[in-house]
């Protein structure tokens, strides 16, 4: 995508060998999802035994046109985790893990096919995706912290009145 972006005159920077194949991999899952979503999981998540479930609930609150959840969020993303819900709107440059629905595959795989002015998550967070993050993400990369989170802690589940 570098040679594409500098041939249109665009400026980014050199992408290193990691950036492209990060890119190809996320694309190769996209084009294999046969299902309305999609989990993805980058090297270095690990997933809390609970995970399935914590998704469950973070997708019960975002709607059904939804393009992609974030459930790894960097600290300097996070969203007011004492807002309403367990959901937010919001765009974030970080694809360690989430869940993207089936039509928003193909929207992504376009994106890759018309070339990459930047890094494969800055890309997505730009391209204008009906986009959700968790407000208290239910897994950590161990590249932003050596730490995965449980469900009760970090995607509590609603009390009974």
């Amino acid at each position: 995508w570098a040679a594409r972006a500098s041939s249109e005159g665009l400026a980014l920077l050199k992408p290193r060998r990691g950036e492209v194949a990060r890119a190809a991999s996320h694309c190769a899952a996209w084009r294999l999802c046969t299902t309305d979503h999609l989990l993805v999981l980058e090297d270095g998540v690990e997933a809390p035994p609970d995970l399935a479930d914590a998704v469950a609930i973070l997708l019960s609150e975002v709607p059904e046109d939804y393009d992609l959840l974030y459930l790894c969020v960097p600290e300097r993303y996070r969203v007011d985790e004492k807002g309403e819900g367990r959901v937010a709107r919001a765009s974030v440059p970080a694809l360690s893990a989430y869940v993207v629905s089936k039509t928003a595959c193909g929207k992504l795989l376009e994106l890759c096919r018309g070339g990459l002015d930047r890094p494969l998550g800055e890309a997505v967070a730009a391209a204008g995706l009906v986009t959700y993050a968790a407000r208290a993400p239910p897994v950590v990369s161990s590249g932003l912290a050596s730490a995965v989170a449980g469900t009760p802690e970090f995607c509590p589940l609603a009390v009974e009145e």
